[in-house]
């Protein structure tokens, strides 16, 4: 299992919260750490070699352990320090306290084609109050999420190198067959890419509706952003992103 295996999530991990070595983690410790339960997930048998396939997983979760152990940091410190701070976001945080939950959004789920309220949800991500998960921690606004993909827009937070091999795909064609979106896009690092002659934008999407998209040739970031789990469209998402992007064009 190597980092590039962990970034193009294809590590052989999976997304099961409830996992026993997890469990075992957090009964032996509830305020386990980041790193305490990357430890916890390593325990678990991978599902598959890793490089055999794609597998939307705890990864990033993986990788946000080893910001840590390089840079010495804690990973919600060392974003605030390197991300949030030189580009104005002021309202995101790993670890919103308990006595702001009030201040985010209600959530909504798809139930026989309609909508329905679940209120306040709480992160099911959240681990314990100290694990700041890479993969789907960031509590954020549109405001201040828009302003980050402008920084990967404009070149404020990469490397132009750094993007072009983070936005080149890393799937083979094994390992794409396995890919939600290998007919439109290929995989990069962390992000879906263009796919010649069928998108020119990168990005991504999330579990309740949220979708995001940058396009280096028009020059713009698109970000839609709702709460609401297995929405009636959500199999139209990319759809309504390419809809958007011509329209801006």
């Amino acid at each position: 299992l190597t980092i590039e295996h962990l970034m193009t999530m294809q590590g052989g991990l999976s997304y099961d919260l409830t996992m026993p070595t997890v469990r075992r983690c957090l009964e032996k410790n509830p305020f386990a750490t980041t790193r305490e339960l990357a430890d916890a997930f390593a325990e678990q048998p991978l599902l598959f070699d890793p490089g055999d396939r794609w597998e939307y997983s705890l990864c990033h979760d993986v990788l946000a352990a080893l910001v840590e152990v390089v840079s010495g940091q804690r990973y919600g410190a060392y974003v605030a320090e390197h991300i949030f701070a030189p580009l104005g976001m002021t309202h995101s945080t790993f670890l919103l306290p308990d006595a702001e939950l009030d201040t985010v959004a209600a959530q909504y789920k798809g139930v026989d084609g309609g909508i329905q309220n679940c209120g306040k949800q709480i992160q099911p991500y959240k681990l314990g109050s100290e694990f700041e998960s890479g993969g789907a921690g960031c509590v954020s606004t549109l405001e201040d999420y828009i302003r980050f993909l402008e920084g990967l827009r404009t070149g404020a937070l990469l490397r132009p190198e750094t993007r072009a091999a983070m936005i080149a795909n890393q799937l083979s064609p094994q390992a794409a067959e396995s890919y939600w979106h290998a007919a439109r896009y290929g995989y990069g690092l962390g992000v879906r890419c263009p796919k010649p002659g069928c998108s020119t934008d990168f990005g991504w999407d999330g579990a309740a509706g949220a979708v995001l998209a940058i396009d280096l040739a028009a020059g713009m970031s698109l970000f839609y952003v709702q709460h609401v789990l297995n929405p009636p469209n959500n199999s139209k998402k990319l759809d309504i992103v390419h809809t958007a992007l011509a329209a801006l064009r």
